[in-house]
């Protein structure tokens, strides 16, 4: 396997010595190991990678925002020379902003107001806001004609980079910014950023960010392929501290990416902004739900997030009750759920082996639409469901599913659930939930918006795609926006209110059902459910996975 590295200070002389001079290019040291340089931009197999090694000072004063003139020549371009000293990095990377593939327009940012509660500077920076919108305008010729990078790989990250961001964040990552690196970052608007921590004596964290999008925005007439960067940290390598130091890529031909829509959730540009400080919230007025119905109510906690090798949902856990597995496609799986609500013994469930299934992303994934998430897991989601309704269809049922996702909990594995009800029953069990969901939640979103939520081209916010519940009751689309605290994961099965509940199980006459737990069954007869539903789901299920 071809390996790359650059480095960026100290290289030894045996190295240095095997360097032609004016060089172009990578330099093979061994089979298959290449060196880049200790700064540059480079093709590799077609893939235009920009690096920056180097020796950054925290307290380097030189003003980043500057435009450097751009030169003529847009082939590879490294530097081979020991980046030690601030002054022989600085130099290093003004030469490297001057490749025709980093030129920016005149655009600059404008920084927020050093006031927030002056009228004086909030209407200072809505002018400078607009001069920026206007100017992001005129440089969009320039920036659509550059040749585009696919690669940044930095020892440093920029400054910013924790704005913005939902995700967990490694403890000392706001000391991690370079301002050099963030103008590198700004002019490079690479598909991927690979960094570390700058201190060699710091063994860094591994983290990955929402994907955030350059301007101009969508307010602009979009590019072939939208300026969006993934940024991905990494810690040091082989480090004793086992904290993750490697990661893989996927890297599609951009000509595949023509027309791609934006991934969800994105943010904006974090670039050159500070982090602030959440503002405290409001202990709330009662007991928040748990995911369970227990009583008891513990202080709440931050919430870890469950990991694949824990994880139920993983196809690689060698814990996973394989004997539940239906079918298995090329983006996610179907499987039956522990303790599945109808009881396939009674006559009164529809469909043989019980039907009420999950269908999983294969990949270890909060929600169809983290940044990890693809249009076509999604699409894989929908054939499965369609193929669902055409079985459940022979026994004159239909499917109700759900989806519930939401921040700050232990489900780090996303998955939709599916469950037969006799068709006769549909309208009714809809007017059921809608009632229940008035007085717990509120109404739910309107039909219009419902039916267009899994629309790729709909115009979500990255916020409504990260707390959400979207049901299907037959033909009826229905979707709520959670935009509060309180709600259960196991929303319908069952909905905690103070005094009652009301449940899909309490409609089917079920009431003793409602909780999973309560109704998982010995393994030969959880394995003698999913073969009985495995033989009619079969032709159906053939249509998806082939």
């Amino acid at each position: 396997m071809p390996t790359y590295f650059f480095f960026g200070t100290h290289i030894p002389a045996d190295v240095q010595a095997r360097i032609p001079t004016d060089h172009r290019g990578p330099v093979e040291l061994a089979p298959n190991l290449s060196y880049l340089g200790s700064a540059g931009i480079v093709c590799v197999h077609g893939v235009r990678v920009v690096f920056c090694g180097g020796h950054w000072d925290v307290n380097d004063n030189t003003d980043w925002h500057m435009r450097e003139s751009p030169e003529d020549d847009a082939g590879d371009r490294q530097t081979w020379l020991q980046l030690d000293t601030p002054e022989a990095s600085r130099d290093a990377l003004r030469a490297l902003l001057r490749h025709p593939a980093l030129t920016l327009g005149q655009a600059r940012v404008p920084p927020p107001p050093s006031d927030p509660g002056s009228l004086q500077q909030a209407r200072a920076f809505q002018y400078a806001q607009a001069e920026f919108e206007f100017q992001c305008q005129r440089d969009a010729p320039t920036l659509a004609a550059r040749p585009p990078v696919d690669i940044l790989l930095t020892n440093a990250w920029p400054v910013g980079m924790d704005a913005l961001s939902q995700a967990l964040k490694p403890d000392a990552c706001a000391t991690w910014g370079r301002a050099p690196i963030t103008r590198l970052a700004e002019s490079c608007r690479a598909r991927y950023h690979m960094a570390c921590a700058p201190a060699a004596d710091d063994l860094g964290a591994f983290f990955e960010r929402e994907p955030y999008e350059h301007p101009p925005f969508a307010a602009l007439p979009p590019p072939d392929v939208l300026p969006i960067t993934r940024f991905v940290s990494l810690a040091r390598a082989a480090n004793s501290a086992k904290r993750r130091w490697f990661t893989a890529l996927r890297i599609m031909p951009r000509t595949e990416l023509v027309g791609t829509p934006r991934p969800s959730p994105l943010t904006p540009s974090p670039l050159w902004m500070a982090p602030t400080a959440p503002a405290p919230r409001a202990a709330p007025k009662r007991p928040v739900p748990t995911e369970a119905p227990e009583s008891s109510r513990r202080r709440r906690r931050k919430v870890q997030a469950v990991d694949p090798d824990q994880c139920w949902f993983c196809l690689s856990n060698p814990a996973l009750e394989k004997h539940l597995i239906v079918s298995v496609g090329s983006e996610c799986y179907v499987a039956l759920p522990k303790g599945q609500l109808p009881v396939s013994s009674e006559a009164t469930t529809p469909v043989p082996g019980g039907g009420h299934v999950l269908i999983v992303p294969i990949a270890h994934t909060p929600s169809v639409y983290a940044a990890e998430s693809s249009a076509a897991l999604r699409r894989e989601m929908r054939a499965w469901r369609g193929a669902l309704t055409k079985c459940y269809a022979v026994f004159d049922a239909v499917p109700v599913s759900w989806q519930v996702v939401r921040r700050g909990t232990r489900a780090g594995h996303t998955q939709t659930q599916v469950v037969p009800l006799a068709a006769e029953h549909a309208a009714a069990f809809d007017a059921f939930m809608t009632e229940a969901l008035q007085r717990e939640h509120g109404a739910w979103e309107s039909d219009a918006v419902a039916a267009t939520w899994e629309d790729e081209e709909a115009h979500f916010t990255p916020q409504d795609r990260q707390d959400y519940c979207y049901m299907e009751i037959g033909d009826k689309k229905r979707l709520l926006l959670l935009r509060s605290e309180r709600f259960n994961l196991q929303f319908p099965r069952y909905v905690c209110t103070t005094d009652t509940s009301e449940t899909l199980a309490t409609f089917l006459d079920m009431a003793g059902r409602a909780d999973w737990r309560a109704c998982v069954r010995p393994p030969e007869v959880e394995a003698a459910e999913c073969e009985e539903f495995k033989e009619v789901f079969a032709e159906y299920a053939e249509q998806v996975a082939g």
